[in-house]
């Protein structure tokens, strides 16, 4: 029995080394390969959604600063046509005085003479005038300020031009060029009490359907779409020789076209 105990443990530990041979030299991965697989998974996963997430904040972006663009797009358009609005307005102001000025100047001093003022005074005459040209000048400053486009030293001079004179010939025109010189400003709340005191102040004055005319106008730039079909349709009843009855035409046919 004793001589072939040890001859077991040698064949034992020859199996030993035999199945050791035999696993290192297999194709199954170790334990640590696998472990070392599983990380690298890992790490390619965090790295997928890193850039998935990447991407996802770049189109965001992107989508941002487009509707930002658009933003700017629809405001420089809105702005541009205001603008041209504007300048329309400002070169049929300056047609208009143009158109008057020349037929103030074919016509003449005389035509401006002939009525009486609200208070029951006589205004100044063409003859009176004549004589005392400091009223002929201080009205055309006034005048000449607002062709050339200092609407501000303008306004100034009209409201001077009304206090010192307020019964001469001129005095409807310059209450008008006055609300005329805030309307092209844009400042429709002074540009309104100008017109209307005109009207009211002067109500035979040749000036009466143009104020009529731009008090609608202005009714219409505030969205007072009711009263301002109320003072065109005013315009064409009462003034339907005057040409400020054409331009009213044309604003209700535009008025109805919108649906205002």
């Amino acid at each position: 029995m004793k001589s072939r105990i040890p001859g077991s443990l040698a064949l034992l530990a020859i199996g030993s080394l035999a199945s050791g041979c035999a696993s290192f030299g297999s194709n199954e991965p170790s334990p640590e390969q696998l472990r070392l697989n599983a990380l690298e998974q890992r790490a390619e996963r965090v790295d997928r959604r890193l850039e998935n997430l990447n991407l996802v904040q770049v189109a965001e972006a992107v989508d941002g600063v487009e509707a930002k663009m658009r933003e700017l797009r629809g405001e420089v358009e809105r702005l541009s046509y205001e603008l041209e609005a504007s300048k329309r307005r400002e070169r049929q102001l300056y047609l208009d005085i143009d158109k008057r000025l020349q037929r103030l100047e074919q016509s003449g001093v005389g035509a401006l003479a002939g009525s009486a003022s609200p208070d029951g005074t006589a205004q100044v005459s063409a003859a009176e005038v004549a004589s005392d040209p400091e009223i002929e000048k201080a009205y055309v400053t006034a005048f000449d300020l607002l062709k050339a486009g200092k609407f501000d030293a303008a306004i100034r001079s009209f409201q001077s031009f009304r206090s010192k004179y307020p019964n001469s010939v001129y005095a409807d025109n310059a209450q008008y060029w006055l609300g005329e010189a805030y309307y092209v400003k844009q400042e429709y709340g002074p540009a309104n009490e100008a017109f209307v005191s005109m009207i009211q102040r002067y109500p035979d004055s040749p000036k009466v359907p143009d104020a009529l005319l731009k008090s609608a106008y202005i009714d219409y730039e505030q969205g007072n779409f009711g009263e301002a079909r109320a003072t065109l349709q005013q315009v064409l009843e009462q003034h339907p020789n005057a040409s400020a009855a054409s331009l009213a035409r044309q604003r209700l046919d535009r008025m109805d076209r919108e649906g205002r």
